[in-house]
């Protein structure tokens, strides 16, 4: 929506002041806030499918409330797809590489459709006629690629944990589906060892109360709860070798430094008559995006969707991510009257918000790297779940019943295990 809010004919056509464009700009976030405390958790899987309804709106209205419409249901199919899209793939990355599946889809998305977006609007910058043709070509482009991953999507497997959640009489279900994603045999050790901690903690857990109940009652689910608010609000294989931490401290000290010398700049040069000052501000401009691709833009989904246990998963993430959208909610709306007012200086805003957040994040948040989603709880001083499991037996019938052909015969190479030392040493016992 940047591209089409930068249209002169799209400004022209709806009256678009500066309320109009923070209210424009801000209300799918509205939309997407309900779906992440209601909607996403539980209907994800067919809502997602409104994109493309809501394209079509958004292209062929011919008033400003029209256009609102398109774009409550856009935040609408955004809020469910952003939701199941994240939770599917933690739960089905193995542990070594689920920051980096995590952080790399969610901004291989955002920054794909930022791509299309931008040079399409640039593209059709210079169509000037028939008037109102650009903005909604820009529009428009988007319904090919939502209902090109609306197809992909009938082909995935479903994820090994919720399989287990919902069948957990036909165990082998999930056993089965684990097999397909690890590129393996169900007798092969690393997958009867993910199986067996997917099982344990799926037999101690079956005590706990589910949903919003099951979520804020206990008071290890509260603190992960607040954990998971701070870092949405923050917001490869990086992501796995430096760890969740260590990627947020440098990439907020980078966008610090570069916001610094960005608002001194900005301050020095008010007129832009400085040639090389110019230079160095977009430098500035490109250096903050780069950064946060590889630091902060992955690290947010990634750390709400593994901290939470099987039963309360879904909801944790939606109430988590609320935190994100009030924020951008509060920012979209107001920065267009606050950009008027204070001009370049509001970048002096950005560079405090930033060193601020940096600075939390090395008091603040603790690391999950390489720590299994079963076994998440013992961060936060809660039991382990897998150990629970384990000391209480129950889980040893159902491990039981999963057990297949044992003549089934494992591949040779994993992706787990890609690594020269470790396919010259066999495969790696995984420890999801």
């Amino acid at each position: 929506m940047t591209v089409i809010l930068a249209d002169k004919q799209f400004m022209e056509y709806y009256n678009i002041d500066e309320n109009r464009s923070g209210l424009v700009a801000t209300i799918p976030w509205a939309m997407t806030a309900l779906a992440q405390l209601w909607l996403g958790g539980t209907l994800a899987s067919w809502l997602g499918r409104l994109w493309a309804l809501q394209i079509v709106v958004e292209v062929v209205p011919n008033n400003f409330g029209v256009l609102i419409l398109g774009r409550l249901v856009t935040g609408l199919g955004f809020g469910c797809v952003y939701i199941a899209t994240n939770l599917y793939v933690a739960e089905c990355a193995p542990t070594k590489l689920r920051g980096s599946f995590v952080g790399t889809v969610a901004q291989f998305g955002y920054q794909l459709g930022s791509l299309i977006a931008f040079w399409t609007g640039y593209g059709m910058s210079f169509h000037k006629s028939p008037y109102n043709i650009a903005w909604r070509v820009s529009n428009i482009v988007q319904i090919p690629i939502g209902l090109a991953f609306v197809a992909i999507s009938f082909w995935y497997p479903e994820s090994p944990r919720f399989v287990l959640e919902k069948y957990p009489e036909t165990p082998e279900r999930a056993l089965k589906v684990l097999s397909r994603l690890r590129s393996g045999a169900p007798t092969d050790e690393r997958i009867r060892t993910e199986f067996h901690e997917l099982v344990a903690s799926y037999e101690f857990r079956r005590r706990y109360e589910t949903g919003y109940v099951g979520l804020l009652k206990d008071k290890t689910m509260r603190k992960r709860l607040w954990y998971d608010l701070y870092a949405a609000g923050l917001q490869q294989r990086s992501v796995e070798k430096f760890g969740r931490r260590g990627l947020l401290l440098a990439g907020f000290a980078i966008q610090s430094l570069a916001l610094l010398i960005m608002s001194c700049l900005t301050t020095a040069f008010p007129s832009k008559g400085n040639k090389a000052a110019a230079i160095v501000e977009i430098a500035m401009l490109f250096i903050v995006g780069l950064t946060y691709c590889w630091s902060i833009g992955p690290i947010a989904p990634t750390v709400v969707t593994e901290i939470f246990p099987r039963h309360v998963r879904d909801k944790g993430f939606g109430l988590s991510m609320l935190g994100q959208t009030c924020w951008l909610i509060l920012l979209t709306q107001s920065w267009p009257s606050f950009n008027n007012k204070v001009g370049d200086h509001s970048y002096w805003l950005l560079f405090g918000l930033n060193l601020a957040a940096g600075i939390s994040v090395y008091f603040i948040l603790p690391e999950t790297k390489g720590v299994s989603l079963e076994r998440m709880d013992k961060i936060f001083e809660g039991p382990d779940n897998v150990e629970a499991g384990e000391f209480e037996g129950t889980s040893e019938k159902r491990e039981a019943m999963a057990v297949m052909d044992k003549g089934d015969k494992a591949p040779t190479a994993y992706v787990e295990d890609a690594s020269p030392a470790r396919s010259s040493q066999g495969p790696e016992r995984s420890s999801v």
